[in-house]
């Protein structure tokens, strides 16, 4: 409990502006689970274009989003200093 906590406490209190960076989903998979299904797009990493980089997704935006479109994602510091992001349904 104590872990889950100290992440709620590093997003909610995090008033830092985030660095949005904008991909182009290579690929997208679904995990089915026993309580929940997880949503990932990959997409090529923007440091080394031979590498990939995988977000975990919210289903709304995984089923209005298809291969080559692009997305947004945002970036945090975290409020304790444990970074964080967020994939956003908008473009910049």
């Amino acid at each position: 409990y104590s872990y889950g906590t100290l992440v709620l406490w590093n997003c909610l209190l995090d008033k830092n502006p985030p660095t949005l960076e904008q991909y182009t989903i290579r690929d997208k998979r679904m995990m089915s689970g026993k309580y929940r299904d997880q949503y990932y797009f990959s997409v090529y990493d923007r440091s080394n274009a031979d590498q990939e980089q995988e977000f975990n997704v919210r289903r709304p935006i995984y089923e209005t989003k298809e291969k080559g479109d692009s997305v947004l994602v945002a970036y945090h510091q975290g409020a304790l200093r444990m970074p964080w992001y967020r994939v956003l349904d908008r473009q910049q």
